[in-house]
């Protein structure tokens, strides 16, 4: 874990919260808005990745890490397993 998302080598943080121009990683699609300016979907996605998430989150995220399964909506973990065919619980 990072305290910062763009210490992460993996978060497409670089990208989309600071502006890095990384070939590889395609638009986030909440910073294409055509209406603002680029320093304003900075700060918006900035802003969106620094929510803090509730107790009860965190706790499903980590029960489900801990046992192999996919957080989320009966929905997203059905298409998430036909696609991956992976466990999704």
């Amino acid at each position: 874990m990072v305290v910062d998302p763009g210490d992460s080598r993996w978060s497409g943080y670089a990208a989309h919260g600071l502006g890095s121009n990384i070939s590889i990683l395609p638009p986030y699609p909440l910073s294409l808005s055509p209406e603002e300016t680029q320093s304003a979907r900075l700060t918006s996605y900035g802003g969106f990745i620094g929510e803090r998430l509730g107790a009860d989150v965190i706790a499903k995220v980590r029960h489900c890490a801990n046992k192999g399964l996919i957080p989320g909506t009966e929905k997203f973990r059905q298409q998430f397993k036909e696609i991956a065919g992976c466990r999704a619980g």
